[in-house]
C-alpha cells in the first residue's frame, strides 16, 4: 500500500490545490490593488477593512440570513438597481462585487456596511492602501501649486469627498507657455470595468 509520507504528500497537495481553486480568500496585496482600481483614495483603506471584516477578504462568502454576497458582502437586491449584476453569483466575481460597492458606497456612503458603522474599522492597520489616507484618520485638506517659466503643476486633496493631483507643462519663451495635463478627480470617479 501507500506509505505514511506519500499519504501525507497527497493530502498536502490535495490541500495546496483547493486553497488555489476559487473561493480561496484573497490577500492583502489583491485587496489593496482591487481598491486602488474601484475606490476614490481617501476610502481605499476603509473599504479593505469593510470587506475583511464583512467576508474574511472571501470572494465567495454568503450570508445565510440574507442575500448578502462575496467580498463587501452586497446584497443580491443592488443588482440592477445600483450595481451591474444578475443576483448572487455575480456578486461572487471580485471585480463585480467590488464595482457594486463602489456605486453602494456612492449612493449611500460608508455606513452602508454595519461593520463600519458600528466602529470595527476605527484603528485599522492591518492593510492599508499603499499611499492613501483613509476617511477616518483624515480630516484636513491642501493644496499646492507652482509655475515658472511655462510650466506648472499643482495637486490637491479634500477630505472626506475627493482627491487627486494633476499636472502640465508646455515650452515658450518668457513667461508664456502651454501645454496640456488633467486635473484632481471629481468626487467619486471610479474606475470600472464593468
Amino acid at each position: 500500500m501507500f506509505g505514511k509520507s506519500v499519504i501525507i504528500s497527497l493530502i498536502a497537495a490535495y490541500l495546496a490545490f483547493i486553497g488555489s481553486t476559487e473561493g480561496a480568500n484573497l490577500d492583502c496585496a489583491q485587496m489593496q490593488a482591487l481598491a486602488a482600481q474601484y475606490f476614490p483614495a481617501e476610502y481605499q483603506t476603509d473599504m479593505i477593512c469593510i470587506a475583511q471584516k464583512e467576508s474574511s477578504w472571501n470572494p465567495t462568502a454568503t450570508n445565510p440570513s440574507s442575500s448578502a454576497t462575496g467580498l463587501w458582502q452586497d446584497l443580491a437586491s443592488h443588482c440592477g438597481e445600483l450595481c451591474k449584476c444578475t443576483g448572487k453569483a455575480d456578486l461572487m466575481n471580485p471585480d463585480v462585487n467590488a464595482a457594486c460597492a463602489a456605486a453602494i458606497l456612492k449612493a449611500q456612503g460608508l455606513n452602508a456596511w454595519t461593520t463600519w458603522s458600528s466602529g470595527l474599522c476605527n484603528g485599522w492597520n492591518t492593510c492599508m492602501a499603499s499611499s492613501t489616507t483613509s476617511s477616518s484618520s483624515s480630516s484636513s485638506s491642501s493644496s499646492s501649486s507652482s509655475s515658472s517659466g511655462g510650466s506648472s503643476s499643482g495637486s490637491g486633496s479634500g477630505s472626506g469627498s475627493s482627491s487627486g493631483s494633476g499636472s502640465s507643462s508646455g515650452s515658450g519663451s518668457g513667461s508664456s507657455g502651454s501645454g496640456s495635463g488633467s486635473g484632481s478627480v471629481t468626487e467619486f470617479e471610479f474606475i470600472s470595468r464593468q
